[in-house]
């Protein structure tokens, strides 16, 4: 009977590479924020920010190991920038 070698288990010697990331090509600075970072910035409660998730309407966060999410910094800054700006009283509908 051949010997198994030690530290080398039959599902990691066949775990595919992870994938490469769209970014990490281009060198940018690829920052993550946490749940309470984003929460900070955006003035939201976290109900409020999981329902908007769901819903599509709000970036989705990245899953970094049990008990620990994480956001892009850059989709929730782009997030921030897309919304809309506050119209006022007798202003036009077309504002920049």
């Amino acid at each position: 009977m051949p010997k198994k070698k030690k530290g080398i288990s039959p599902l990691t010697a066949i775990k595919p590479p992870m994938p490469s990331l769209p970014f990490a090509d281009r060198g940018s600075d690829v920052r993550l924020w946490s749940k309470g970072e984003v929460l900070e910035r955006v003035g939201l409660s976290f109900p409020t920010v999981w329902k908007m998730m769901r819903a599509g309407t709000f970036p989705r966060a990245r899953y970094l190991g049990p008990q620990k999410t994480m956001w892009l910094a850059s989709e929730i800054e782009n997030w921030i920038m897309s919304t809309p700006l506050r119209r006022f009283k007798g202003e036009d509908e077309k504002v920049a």
